[in-house]
């Protein structure tokens, strides 16, 4: 209760709350006894009974003293406010006068503003009089500047030229717009300035022209210009090319022959440039010759190409590029005289087919490279292309005639049996013309075809040549290795030659498909040169058959079981009169076939000596070796029947007696064709 007392006294709780004031975060505090510091100066209880009284004397001391700054800021304003006063007065006064003096001059001003507003309107006018003068006609100096003929040409001149065709442009439209009369005069009369301008404007240019007569020509900004502005006229724009042509051409004549008689620095062909000697002093070399000749050429018309654009550049190109190839036709049509006399003298006197195709090798790669600047249809690529085809056909007639010199006449093969030098220089002849580099940008498909056309006119005399040298060898070795001897069911007698000359064109066939293997373009030839290969091999595997058989007595027999023998239509095949089919004929035989089987080499065929490649000696080897094999087993078959009446059987035994041995197929196979 008492408790309750304390806190409703009101001086308790202000007591309370001053002593719990925090005095260091009460700013406001801090700043009122910061202000009173100065007033009191000493904290004594006498100083602090009579703060109250010096705070006010203070604060009484602060209002006098504003009191007495304001007063002077009071004089100021007052001062201010009567000179703002005076200011007011006069010109209240001045307006006066003003309008005074507005009333006065009103009808002044009015007749002003009238003549001002007439002037604008005549202004107005004469802009549009001169728009009209500007869009519709041309201004005497523009008319001076054009029609002039002795003045130059020059800016001023395309500047004219340039606004008499927007004259010309806007009469059109002035006429379109429904305004016929005076659109068509102002149009006569713009048209008539143009056509002159652009008379005046070829005449320039014929006179420059002609003048172009450098080696590189000067094509100035002003001369590049002109022709971009007559092209508005295509007549005079072809005319004018014309005249460009013509005085190009002559200079391209003169560098081209100067270049072939007396030499030149710039029109070198040589890649590096500097002074060349005359072309015709190495009319000696008609490769080197016609590359030259060649390149001049390439590089003239090049060069010539390349002013032309140059002298073009402001022409519009959808409009320009086929009068632009018929004036660069024009300009290297001069060549085609000169280089064609030359060309022809050259190819004439060539009977060498290598350098004809090398030199043919080198027109096309022009040919193309030619075509790539001209076109097809230009006269120089035209000269260029009969002469790619005269040196083609020269070609051909050249080889034509080696044929006939070298292969017509049969050559009676050495006794080697090797092929002929006539056979080694042919192929040699060939590959020389093959291996050429080809720098004619042709396709894969007109090369092939190319190629294969060299190999045919080659090829089929050279066989035929072959074929022939083999015919010449005499067939005195037939009658006493007969192929027919040798017959069987897998080698038909149907040989024409015998196994000298099967040796002998086995050699060439082998030593021509050799060489052709190696050229992609000659597959077809390859195959067939493959099938008369083997016709000859086949000769002489049966030739080396026959011999076998002949050497081991084998033959009688064989023949018989060639021929068919039925043991029970025709009886014992022992029981026969024929010779060589008696048991101790057979028996004999065997005997010699038991040595052939030691040594396979020592019934080889003489002829297999000559073969030049030890491959086709394996091959004949191998397939004699099989022929006898399977003649073999049907040797077997008929001694081991007992219907034919011999006392044979597979292990060598007959009851209680001992027999000749008798080999079997396998054992036979074994000793023979793993040999």
């Amino acid at each position: 209760m008492a408790s309750t007392k304390v806190d409703r006294n009101p001086l308790s709780g202000k007591i309370n709350s001053i002593l719990s004031t925090q005095l260091d975060t009460n700013q406001d505090l801090l700043d009122g006894l910061q202000s009173i510091s100065d007033i009191l100066p000493t904290n004594t209880i006498q100083h602090r009974r009579t703060i109250r009284g010096k705070i006010e004397q203070h604060q009484l001391e602060l209002y006098d003293s504003f009191l007495s700054e304001f007063t002077l800021v009071k004089q100021s304003v007052d001062k201010l406010d009567s000179y703002v006063n005076d200011m007011l007065k006069t010109c209240h006064d001045i307006n006066d006068k003003l309008m005074t003096v507005k009333c006065k001059t009103n009808d002044l001003i009015h007749r002003a503003s009238h003549l001002q507003e007439e002037s604008s309107k005549f202004d107005m006018m004469g802009t549009v009089v001169e728009c009209l003068s500007k869009t519709f006609q041309l201004s005497p100096q523009k008319r001076e500047i054009l029609y002039c003929q002795m003045g130059p040409v020059g800016e001023q001149f395309f500047d004219a030229l340039k606004d008499a065709r927007s004259v010309e442009d806007n009469c059109r439209r002035l006429m379109q717009s429904g305004e016929q009369q005076i659109g068509l005069s102002l149009l006569d009369s713009t048209h008539a300035v143009l056509e002159g301008a652009y008379q005046r404007l070829y005449q320039w240019i014929q006179n420059e022209c002609r003048a172009k007569t450098q080696e590189i020509p000067e094509l100035s900004a002003l001369f590049r210009t002109a022709f971009g502005q007559l092209q508005d006229r295509p007549v005079l724009f072809k005319y004018a090319l014309d005249e460009y042509a013509v005085a190009r051409r002559a200079v391209v004549i003169k560098l081209f022959i100067d270049a072939l008689t007396l030499g030149s620095g710039v029109t070198s062909p040589r890649p590096g440039g500097g002074h060349s000697k005359p072309i015709e002093l190495r009319s000696h070399d008609p490769l080197r010759y016609t590359s030259d000749m060649l390149a001049l050429m390439h590089q003239l018309t090049a060069s010539e190409k390349e002013y032309l654009v140059t002298l073009t550049h402001e022409c519009r190109e959808t409009a320009t590029s086929e009068i632009l190839d018929a004036c660069l036709d024009a300009i290297t049509e001069g060549l085609c005289s000169p280089f064609k006399m030359r060309m022809e003298q050259v190819l004439v006197a060539l009977q060498d087919a290598v350098l004809l195709y090398r030199i043919n090798n080198v027109l096309r790669f022009y040919q193309h490279t030619l075509c790539g600047f001209l076109g097809t249809s230009a006269r120089l690529s035209t000269t260029v292309n009969e002469m790619q085809e005269l040196s083609w056909r020269l070609l051909f007639s050249s080889l034509h005639q080696y044929t006939r010199q070298a292969l017509d006449q049969a050559e009676f093969p050495a006794q080697d049996l090797c092929p002929s030098d006539a056979v080694r220089d042919t192929l040699q002849l060939l590959m020389e013309i093959l291996r050429a580099q080809d720098i004619s940008l042709l396709s894969d498909e007109i090369r092939q075809a190319s190629f294969k056309e060299i190999v045919n006119t080659l090829l089929t005399p050279l066989v035929t040549h072959c074929q022939n040298s083999a015919e010449c060898i005499p067939q005195t070795r037939l009658t006493d290795s007969q192929l027919g001897d040798g017959i069987s069911e897998s080698h038909p007698m149907n040989f024409p030659y015998g196994a000298e000359s099967a040796t002998y064109l086995a050699n060439c066939l082998y030593l021509i498909e050799s060489t052709l293997a190696q050229l992609d373009c000659a597959s077809e030839q390859v195959e067939k040169l493959a099938n008369l290969l083997n016709t000859s091999v086949d000769t002489l595997v049966a030739a080396q058959v026959t011999v076998i058989l002949r050497n081991t007595n084998l033959t009688p027999l064989v023949q018989v079981l060639e021929q068919g023998h039925n043991p029970e239509n025709d009886g014992a095949l022992c029981a026969r009169n024929d010779p060589g089919l008696s048991e101790p004929e057979v028996r004999n035989a065997l005997t010699r076939f038991d040595l052939y089987l030691s040594n396979p080499d020592r019934f080889c065929l003489p002829e297999l000596q000559y073969l030049t490649v030890q491959k086709l000696k394996k091959v004949v080897r191998r397939r004699a070796a099989d022929d006898v094999h399977s003649r073999y087993e049907k040797i077997f078959r008929a001694l081991t029947d007992p219907a034919n009446g011999y006392n044979f059987s597979a292990d060598g035994l007959q009851g209680n007696q001992i027999q000749t041995k008798l080999r079997s197929p396998e054992q036979v196979a074994e000793l023979i064709l793993n040999f």
